[in-house]
């Protein structure tokens, strides 16, 4: 059960409706952890046992399955360091670090960057916001007007002297699209630029050659466990707090079956597997 685009408030709503109609239970992909308790409480004094996905609220589910946030970005590290052969800029387009994904998703880039001391990390807050991402990645580079290549720098035009990324790391599906659609981006074949996230037109992406790579969360796979805990659980079988469903990092070798396949891929093991 999940609202696209809506808020936590919304999604509380429809979780009451199930339990007007006899729903036995509920998988529950939370827009909020937090603002989704009230639907939660519901959920629970009607006796309706809830599966999250994708975000483990603090209380009121049987169980949780849940990505290491920390773990991918560990890997989409260490793939940028390997491909920049352990030097260069590297930019963390980071989400809200307030948000512990956003946090955890910062903390596992610098973790895996970290071991390399001539790759240097410009960290940036995004809020998770797409084109303040896109807006960031330009301001990172020469951007001069057509027919003007020695226009003199403008506030989101850095020194042509200066330093510029050698690769870019976008912490969200949404701010991977948009940076990788960027012409100051797309124009430039010898940037790394890695997303995060499995969503389709992500992997697309990866497909066509806009992302180098992306670590994938396996929303499949993650959907059939769930299900699987739930019918456990309802059969009277004990069932773990959380499942990490694992993940995939995905280039073009293996974007194909990405798409074709993703519940049956393989799950890699985190940052210290």
């Amino acid at each position: 059960m999940s609202l696209p685009n809506a808020a936590a408030p919304d999604q509380v709503a429809q979780i009451k409706a199930a339990t007007l109609v006899g729903v036995e239970g509920i998988v529950l992909g939370p827009i909020d952890p937090i603002g989704v308790i009230p639907g939660l409480d519901a959920a629970a004094a009607a006796g309706i046992p809830v599966v999250a996905i994708g975000a483990e609220p603090a209380d009121g589910v049987v169980s949780a399955v849940v990505g290491d946030d920390e773990a991918l970005a560990y890997a989409a590290g260490a793939y940028i360091a390997a491909s920049l052969d352990g030097q260069g800029i590297v930019l963390d387009l980071q989400g809200d670090l307030a948000n512990p994904a956003g946090e955890a998703r910062a903390r596992g880039l610098r973790a895996a960057l970290a071991r390399f001391a001539e790759i240097d990390v410009d960290a940036r807050a995004t809020a998770w916001d797409p084109d303040v991402a896109k807006t960031v990645a330009e301001s990172a580079f020469v951007i001069a007007p057509p027919g003007h290549e020695t226009a003199p720098p403008t506030p989101l035009t850095p020194d042509p002297d200066g330093p510029q990324p050698s690769a870019i790391f976008a912490a969200s599906d949404a701010m991977a699209i948009a940076v990788a659609a960027a012409p100051v981006v797309a124009e430039r074949p010898e940037l790394v630029v890695v997303g995060f996230g499995g969503e389709p037109d992500t992997l697309a992406a990866v497909a066509n050659g806009a992302l180098d790579a992306t670590v994938a969360e396996l929303p499949g796979r993650t959907g059939a466990i769930a299900v699987d805990l739930l019918v456990r659980h309802l059969n009277g079988e004990p069932v773990p707090p959380r499942v990490d469903p694992g993940f995939l990092l995905v280039t073009d070798a293996n974007v194909g079956a990405a798409l074709a396949a993703l519940p049956a891929a393989t799950p890699m093991a985190g940052p210290d597997g």
